[in-house]
């Protein structure tokens, strides 16, 4: 049956998937259909995503069962790249998975990068990186009794004595063979960007056991960057290739999702995000116009943060159903505990930019809540009376 090596997939409100931990995302490719054997499903139009886990799939039709879908690399136990060799030249190019127990579906790339997806294939099933990740869950403490002095190994081992670990030298010779041990991880890691890839969970371990070993006040600097090293999957240019601003704009849009309504007033200013959003993606920064782009792209996508800019022209990313009135009504609220305000005042009381706070003042003015005072002492707005009248 179809949906025995396939299952659902959750997503975010903005259609990514959701991660597993230590999965890390290889590439993404659109206009991909999924057959079982020879025939077609309704799964004829959507995007392959590639993980070091799992190859993903995400419907881009209506009436399909599910959104998205699921199937575990570990099941997979042949690649087929022969069907695309008895195909006419005006067929599309096939991958053909042959699974355990002997389900076979094929994945046919009618917009191209077949060739992309079965190297990352061939890499992740080459790592096999679930198997570590079930060692890892398997793995439990050893009992420590309760009479034993605690240290800081685990688990405890009897280990005979020997005058070369003994006094100052030994511990000079330890650390110094920890280190040897480090710089070979290192230069391991390193050698090319898939060897990173494939270790990344380890080295966010040595990087996160160095940032421990930093004092507070000494190398703060390597312990920072060490802290930053932390991979998440931001969305590359590499890995979304053709789709690279749209699906940077529903990564951006599930990340404001959950910082959005900590905010005052729930506008951010594109600048803001800009630096707010970049320092969450660590190294893997963005350009300005990468982010206005997979901005103007919110909308049209009907993801539930958008971009709005104002009449002034300030942009600034909001909530879907965002209201202006309830920011209105929180200023009235204002202006009847302290009396007239200014745009630095509701900027100082809302914490807010001071072009986001005037703003929402001259919003709150063109709705006939406030009027304006413009004196050689500013610009104040005071509630509407003229409403009562």
């Amino acid at each position: 049956p179809f949906m025995e090596h396939w299952s659902e997939l959750e997503v975010t409100a903005a259609s990514r998937p959701v991660m597993l931990d230590n999965e890390i995302e290889l590439v993404i490719q659109p206009g991909v259909a999924i057959y079982e054997k020879n025939a077609k499903t309704t799964y004829c139009d959507g995007d392959i995503i590639t993980t070091t886990l799992r190859l993903l799939f995400i419907s881009n039709q209506q009436g399909t069962p599910h959104k998205a879908l699921q199937m575990n690399l570990s099941v997979l136990s042949e690649l087929d790249t022969s069907v695309v060799k008895v195909w006419s030249m005006a067929e599309s190019p096939k991958i053909g998975l042959s699974c355990k127990g002997g389900a076979y579906y094929r994945l046919s790339f009618r917009k191209g990068g077949r060739d992309k997806v079965l190297l990352s294939l061939r890499k992740a099933l080459r790592s096999k990186a679930w198997e570590k990740r079930t060692e890892n869950k398997n793995e439990t403490p050893a009992p420590v009794d309760p009479s034993t002095p605690v240290t800081t190994q685990s688990p405890i081992q009897k280990k005979e004595f020997s005058t070369r670990h003994a006094g100052v030298g030994g511990i000079l010779r330890k650390k110094t063979e920890q280190t040897k041990t480090t710089d070979a991880q290192l230069k391991e890691a390193f050698k090319d960007i898939d060897a990173l890839m494939l270790k990344a969970k380890e080295m966010v371990d040595l990087s996160k056991s160095l940032s421990r070993m930093c004092s507070d006040q000494q190398n703060a600097e390597l312990r920072d960057f060490m802290i930053s090293m932390g991979i998440d999957n931001p969305v590359t240019k590499e890995t979304a290739g053709a789709k690279y601003h749209t699906e940077l704009a529903k990564q951006l849009s599930d990340f404001m999702e959950g910082v959005l309504p900590q905010y005052p007033g729930q506008v951010m200013p594109l600048a803001q995000v800009y630096c707010l959003y970049n320092r969450a993606r660590g190294t893997a920064l963005i350009s300005p116009e990468d982010l206005y782009r997979a901005c103007v792209l919110m909308e049209p996508l009907g993801l539930p943060i958008q971009l709005r800019e104002f009449t002034s022209g300030v942009r600034a990313l909001q909530p879907r159903n965002h209201s202006d009135r309830q920011f209105s009504i929180r200023i009235e609220s204002l202006i009847d505990t302290v009396g007239p305000v200014s745009a630095s005042i509701v900027a100082e009381n809302f914490s807010i930019s001071m072009t986001l706070a005037k703003e929402q003042l001259l919003l709150a003015e063109q709705e006939g809540l406030l009027c304006r005072d413009d004196s050689i002492q500013g610009l104040l707005f005071h509630k509407n009376f003229f409403l009562l009248v």
